[in-house]
């Protein structure tokens, strides 16, 4: 739990500076003084863990993303309950046991490709208009065109499909985002992360950043998915790269939705539990957890 506040402290401190390092009042003032400057002051240090509404406001204040800093609280609280964490494994454990779908173990891709074919999505839901761009009913192949269609066309963050700007690295925090994107689509009906992607606070696709695929982080990124997901789900990665650039493009991630398994994130001490929700991810309630178990084969 240590090594995880010291990490929300750290990103706090960023944020901070990022914004041009306001003053606690000045911080308050732009939370419509729903918290006062010692409780400003109080979330900036970081001692303890603050409570979420406190730090979202101050995060919203600074002009920060808050979704990040609410994973890392989650994670912080898992790690504060070991109870609720341990008592989540023995449910699993004394379950049907659940069986990981085949994945990808390595990084087992031409270098040189640049198109796939996705197949469409299962589930109740319609695919989003970026997904349906890139499933094509006649099953062509997806190109860097196709991609670069989408972004021009302006399509959105949806339930089956998540966009990055820049390669998952090597940090704890970004492990545990790669790992979380992906558990939330598996435990849903499945998407596709591109990575490569810039998009606004809305999720509206903007731009193309173009990735090294020759980047070691690219090659780490099964083992980092197979290490603190469990089980590990159906996923694929790809590089679709651009014709006009050698070893760079956009990196397709794809992740099949499992209906037989509820797939978490080591978090710390503890365990996440994350779905997609729209283009947002939110985590499991414990009546959920226990619903999606006693629903497992």
């Amino acid at each position: 739990m240590t090594a995880l506040l010291d990490d929300l402290r750290k990103q706090l401190k960023h944020l901070h500076r990022q914004a041009g390092e306001p003053s606690t009042r000045s911080i308050a003032t732009r939370t419509n003084r729903q918290i006062s400057h010692t409780t400003v002051h109080m979330v900036l240090q970081c001692r303890k863990l603050p409570r979420r509404e406190q730090l979202d406001r101050v995060v919203e204040a600074l002009g920060g993303d808050v979704q990040p800093f609410r994973e890392l609280w989650v994670a912080i609280r898992d790690a504060q309950d070991p109870a609720a964490a341990s008592g989540a494994l023995q449910q699993e454990s004394t379950g049907t046991p659940l069986q990981a779908a085949p994945h990808q173990s390595a990084m087992d891709f031409d270098p040189v490709r640049n198109d796939i074919v996705l197949q469409p999505l299962g589930g109740i839901f319609s695919p989003s208009a970026g997904y349906a761009r890139l499933t094509k009913s006649d099953s062509t192949h997806i190109s860097y065109a196709d991609i670069a269609e989408m972004v021009s066309a302006g399509d959105m963050e949806a339930h089956d499909l998540e966009f990055r700007s820049q390669i998952y690295d090597t940090s704890e925090r970004s492990k545990r985002h790669l790992a979380t994107d992906v558990a939330a689509f598996a435990n849903g009906s499945g998407g596709v992360i591109l990575v490569g992607i810039v998009s606004d606070k809305q999720g509206q696709a903007t731009a193309m950043t173009d990735v090294h695929f020759g980047d070691e982080s690219v090659g780490r990124l099964p083992s980092i998915i197979s290490s603190l997901v469990s089980p590990v789900p159906d996923f694929r990665i790809f590089p679709i790269e651009n014709p006009e650039r050698s070893r760079y493009g956009v990196l397709l991630i794809f992740v099949s939705g499992s209906s037989s398994a509820l797939h978490t994130v080591k978090a710390g001490q503890g365990l996440l539990f994350p779905k997609r929700s729209g283009y947002n991810i939110r985590f499991l309630s414990e009546s959920e957890i226990a619903a999606a178990y006693r629903q497992s084969p």
